[in-house]
């Protein structure tokens, strides 16, 4: 059987969600698509979607309707299409912005990941915005 994968689309005044793939994926680096993921054993498509949006940009959906299922391009691997409602909750966050050099970016990350950074800041004996900061330039140095 194939690997079971869901995509998650979420539009919200006028524009999509995207989310850029990783530059070291094996399956077509460095495009932009809609949140997606493969569905783990026991879990419901329904349920992958509000998981996978989760863990990837840390926002709440809920996956509302189905809107298809398609093949991969190379046909390795079937995608569940799947229509999400973005929650209130997702509004909930803190921004943390960004510049190295020549970059500007803007960061939200949920209450949850901002704490759980804290609580290892504190244990590291450091500031949570020097942690982010490392994260985000050894990020930056890989990519190009």
């Amino acid at each position: 059987m194939k690997p079971q994968v869901v995509a998650a689309v979420i539009q919200r005044a006028g524009k999509f969600l995207l989310g850029k793939r990783s530059p070291w994926k094996r399956s077509t680096p460095g495009y932009w698509c809609p949140i997606s993921g493969q569905i783990e054993p026991g879990e419901t498509e329904e349920d992958a979607v509000a998981r996978e949006v989760r863990e990837e940009v840390g926002l709440i959906v809920t996956a509302v309707k189905k809107v298809g299922e398609f093949e991969t391009h190379d046909g390795t691997a079937l995608i569940h299409w799947w229509l999400g409602y973005l929650s209130t909750e997702s509004f909930k966050r803190t921004t943390f912005e960004f510049a190295p050099k020549d970059k500007s970016i803007t960061l939200r990350v949920s209450s949850e990941l901002l704490s759980a950074v804290q609580d290892v800041a504190k244990k590291k004996k450091t500031n949570y915005q020097k942690l982010i900061r490392e994260a985000i330039e050894e990020y930056l140095q890989k990519a190009n």
